[in-house]
């Protein structure tokens, strides 16, 4: 993502010389390009002063089949499915 956002920043430089980047109308493309992230991260901080970077995501290889299981032998009050008369 790194790698993108320094490339749309050099575009937009490249581009901003006079008269690049404009359409017919004479408006500019690079306010589109800007990168905010900056500004997004210090209202964030503003807003949110005791905020952590969260931990990264941890999940388990086992969660697949557990959740078959316990779909297996859940109890929701009608017939399991293949069994008794559906036709009502």
């Amino acid at each position: 993502m790194k790698a993108a956002q320094q490339a749309a920043r050099a575009a937009a430089e490249r581009d901003a010389e006079p008269d690049a980047g404009r359409e017919a109308g004479g408006r500019s493309v690079a306010p589109f390009l800007a990168d905010r992230t900056s500004v997004v991260e210090s209202r964030l901080a503003a807003h949110y002063p005791k905020l952590r970077k969260p931990s990264p995501t941890k999940f388990k290889g086992t969660g697949y089949r557990q959740g078959m299981a316990d779909g297996r032998n859940a109890d929701i009050g009608s017939p399991a499915f293949g069994e008794g008369d559906w036709s009502a």
